[in-house]
């Protein structure tokens, strides 16, 4: 009896700590590169949704979205370098508590590409790991292909495509150099998903963790490869969610398919 009636109150703690947990979901839209959109259908309840662009039409266009903070930022208005633009991208994904400050104090910022409509079906089960997990990782994806372990070296493969060949070059040499890194020191590495990623900001070790996010963002635009490094040499820092589900999710067509 004593045992079942301890029990409860853990499980009462437990259920009471994680209502408290303060979460964001935060996505960007710079250059009108997408299409406004409201926040994912099927997102949780109890999420502050966060919504950051360069404009003012974008920015009402979200207002009359429903989304919860509407942040105009224009420290990059005006860039039309294909590669710079896409660095200032990583910068608002890793440097997001400058540009809302408020979520340096929240224990998990969820991030997504803006121009999905409905959230894939294993981003539920990532969420939860997330949520049970928090104090453990400064940095989480989801990981896995249609139920494949995909390695650097084919995520690279599949990223020499026309549109990114301003970054071929930088993108060929410095994954190369991760691999032969990873070889040396007989580490497994796995490709993850930049597109659905989360931060836990309050971790000790975030800033070390951000700095080298950004810091290799700016030498090449494969966030998924820079996951997958980035999680093999600190797999105590960045977690690895694996998972055969399609990460598509449903998703709108970008107004600008040239950068």
């Amino acid at each position: 009896m004593w045992g079942f009636l301890f029990f409860l109150d853990i499980y009462f703690i437990y259920y009471i700590f994680m209502e408290n947990l303060k979460i964001a979901y935060y996505t960007f839209n710079l250059y009108q590169y997408e299409y406004v959109l409201p926040p994912p259908q099927n997102i949780p309840s109890g999420i502050t949704t966060i919504y950051v662009t360069d404009n003012d039409d974008t920015e009402y266009g979200a207002l009359q979205n429903g989304w919860d903070k509407v942040i105009k930022f224009t420290n990059f208005v005006g860039e039309t370098d294909s590669f710079k633009m896409r660095v200032n991208i990583s910068y608002i994904k890793t440097f997001f508590y400058e540009i809302v400050p408020e979520l340096s104090e929240y224990d998990l910022v969820f991030m997504c590409d803006s121009n999905v409509k409905t959230l894939f079906d294993g981003w539920f089960d990532f969420y939860n790991d997330s949520i049970n997990n928090f104090e453990n990782f400064v940095l989480s994806a989801p990981s896995g292909y249609d139920g494949e372990n995909a390695d650097l070296q084919f995520e690279l493969l599949q990223s020499q495509q026309g549109r990114w060949r301003y970054n071929l070059d930088s993108m060929n040499n410095r994954v190369n150099w991760y691999i032969e890194q990873l070889n040396e020191k007989k580490l497994y590495n796995r490709v993850m998903s930049a597109k659905y990623m989360v931060w836990s900001p309050k971790h000790n070790d975030f800033d070390f963790i951000k700095d080298l996010f950004y810091d290799e963002s700016q030498i090449h635009i494969q966030g998924n490869i820079i996951l997958g490094y980035l999680q093999a040499i600190h797999s105590d820092k960045v977690r690895s969610f694996y998972t055969n589900k399609n990460q598509n999710g449903e998703v709108s067509t970008h107004k600008f398919t040239n950068r």
